[in-house]
């Protein structure tokens, strides 16, 4: 029987700043720039909370005027076509301006893929494999509905909700792992869960990574967890949770991609795990993954 996870808002930007944060081992004060905000999603004057990070709130502009002096930016540039999106860039983003976010104003900014699921589902959404899954709108959230028997593990397909994306990302969302016959009965069949994947486009052997929440075992509690899959080889870890529920971020910088998990906004982030991907280069499918 199909069941449902939902999704609250997808948050997604080129915060290198901010994702550098996370790697970084040395103390972080809440409130000041690159560490996470403090109580109430606050930070220093002259920073914005920004997906749990303190940034320059001036930081887009910023980066403009360094490009303009020869400095560097967070923009990708073309490298050739072959892409499959019909623009001639080789980008991958079909908007044919070459810096790969997609919104055809050519400054690699990717906020302008954020999507707080108000008003219906943004053309840009794009669903793997078709007709696997199914997907609606609902009152600020996307509801999605995994067809039965869908996994993603090793070889095996689930079901992805995603929007193109190149360069360095962070990604955040936050996610609930509901039965869609009754919302608050618990979890009781295994492999049910959701959450953020960056993938290799295109079917055939799975090359991606993703973190997850959901009932994973029968009978089991909910559980939170990381999968980073090459060539259909999958290596992941999990931790128990009270609820299979809480907010997900995938942060890529280079060729390191991190996992992170907290429960409710305003709450420390968690690393779930850092790896190495280095074959996570040029355009990826970024956004929801759900089994069943």
């Amino acid at each position: 029987m199909p069941r449902a996870w939902l999704v609250g808002a997808f948050s997604l930007g080129v915060l290198v700043s901010a994702c550098r944060s996370q790697f970084d081992t040395t103390p972080c004060d809440r409130g000041h720039e690159s560490c996470p905000c403090a109580e109430g999603d606050t930070c220093l004057p002259g920073l914005v909370c920004a997906s749990g990070i303190c940034v320059d709130e001036f930081g887009t502009e910023s980066s403009e005027d360094e490009d303009e002096e020869g400095g560097s930016s967070n923009t990708s540039e073309a490298t050739g076509d072959g892409d499959g999106d019909g623009d001639g860039d080789g980008d991958g983003d079909g908007d044919g301006d070459g810096d790969g976010d997609g919104d055809g104003d050519g400054d690699g900014d990717l906020s302008d893929l954020d999507d707080d699921f108000e008003g219906g589902l943004d053309a840009a959404w794009q669903l793997f494999p078709a007709g696997q899954g199914t997907v609606v709108t609902n009152e600020g959230r996307l509801e999605i509905r995994p067809a039965v028997n869908t996994h993603w593990f090793q070889a095996q397909t689930g079901f992805l909700v995603y929007k193109q994306v190149q360069g360095d990302f962070m990604v955040t969302t936050q996610v609930q792992v509901r039965d869609r016959n009754d919302p608050s009965a618990p979890l009781t069949l295994p492999h049910l869960a959701g959450g953020l994947m960056a993938r290799i486009p295109g079917p055939g052997t799975n090359h991606h990574v993703a973190a997850t929440v959901g009932q994973y075992e029968e009978g089991g509690a909910p559980q939170r967890e990381w999968a980073s899959t090459v060539s259909d080889d999958t290596d992941f870890g999990q931790a128990p949770l009270t609820d299979p529920s809480g907010e997900l971020r995938l942060c890529k910088v280079d060729d390191s991609v991190e996992f992170l998990y907290r429960e409710s906004a305003g709450m420390v982030w968690t690393s779930m795990t850092l790896r190495e991907r280095a074959d996570l280069t040029g355009t990826l499918w970024v956004g929801f993954a759900a089994q069943n």
